[in-house]
């Protein structure tokens, strides 16, 4: 585990990125995300703009798009120095 990744109290943070995150299933893992303790949801990625828009608002995600290789590609081609970089993505 990187040192960087943990909060004063010794807690494990991490960031999520979720393609199809309004969708059928993306929805409750969202959901569980949220309430999972040091996850913080940063990326969504969806079809539907309204949707997707809301869903941002409610998880307090930085990017929002509808493009997933675009995330992709930017969450991805971080420099390998960088302790914080995405290392994998799960799709729902």
């Amino acid at each position: 585990m990187n040192p960087d990744n943990e909060t004063h109290s010794g807690e494990f943070q991490f960031n999520v990125g979720v393609i199809g995150a309004t969708g059928y299933i993306g929805a409750p893992y969202r959901a569980e995300i949220r309430q999972a303790a040091g996850a913080n949801i940063v990326a969504l990625c969806a079809r539907r703009r309204e949707l997707l828009e809301r869903a941002g608002e409610e998880d307090g995600a930085e990017l929002l798009t509808g493009n997933w290789r675009r995330w992709y590609s930017t969450r991805t081609s971080t420099s390998s120095s960088s302790p914080r970089r995405t290392r994998c993505i799960t799709r729902p």
